[in-house]
Parts: structure tokens; sequence; C-alpha cells
């Protein structure tokens, strides 16, 4: 099922005794408020309203596919976050509107430091070279800054 709207109805949820959606939903909806510098390619909801007797839960969980760059090669990688949540809402509001949450789980589940492996090289700092599908011939004068202090007379 695509999920086009995030808003859902709260009197409707009270009267049908709770919702279940399942399916993916736009990404389009999150690429216009999270970071400029990812790319959401998919999300995938599967969201259970439960009506009790003063307000909704909302349980459920996310799966995306965000494309991201990683921070030691600068190659794009594809990043697939998986998050659950659990959301109140009272019956006085009208609807319950939770394309926020998701785009707040997506945003909060993007590594600070996106690696597209745990053991990425890198790029080699005097050529550029990516190291995780090239090897390179430049040599590294390793200077330890400390060793000046090896001569100091204590």
């Amino acid at each position: 099922m695509d999920i086009a709207n995030l808003l859902f109805d709260i009197n409707n949820i009270k009267d049908n005794k709770g919702l279940k959606i399942k399916g993916t939903c736009a990404a389009s909806l999150f690429n216009k408020v999270l970071d400029k510098s990812y790319e959401v390619n998919e999300v995938f909801l599967d969201i259970n309203f439960s009506a009790g007797s003063d307000s909704i839960l909302a349980q459920g969980f996310i799966k995306g596919k965000i494309s991201l760059i990683c921070a030691r090669c600068n190659e794009a990688f594809e990043y697939k976050p998986k998050e659950s949540f659990t959301e109140l809402y009272d019956y006085s509001q009208k609807s319950a509107d939770i394309e926020s949450l998701i785009a707040s789980l997506l945003s909060i589940s993007i590594p600070m430091k996106p690696l597209c492996s745990d053991d990425c090289k890198g790029i080699c700092a005097i050529c550029g070279t990516n190291l995780n599908t090239m090897n390179c011939e430049c040599s590294y004068q390793n200077e330890n800054a400390f060793v000046i202090l090896k001569d100091l007379a204590i």
C-alpha cells in the first residue's frame, strides 16, 4: 500500500476502535524537511493506532533507505535505518500528524560520521586515491610530533 498522507483523523480512529497502516510512503515527504546532504529513497511504515478511554496510542516501526556519503572515502552508499516508536494522541486533538515524528526518527538514526563500512580505508591524504578500490604508491613520513620531547632533560 502506498501512503500519501501522514495525517490521520483522531475521531475516525476512535470510531473504528483503531487503525492499522502498513506500506511505503512517498520519500519526497521527508526530503523537503531533512538535511540536504542526504536523500531519502524509501520509507516503509507499520503503524498500529489503538483507541483507549481518553487517547489514541500509536505504535509502530519504520524502515528506510537513505543515500549517504561516506565520511572517509567520499563515496555514496545506501544506509538502512530501522526505528520503532510509541506516541500518544489526546482525543482533544483533531488529527495525528506523524510526518514530523517519522522525519525526526529518520534524522536521528543517521550517524554523525556515516561510513560505507566499518573497515573503510578512506582516501590517500596525498593523492586522493580511494584506498578501498586501489592502492597508491605514496610514501608517508609519519612524523611523530612528540619526538622532540625525547631529548628533553627533566
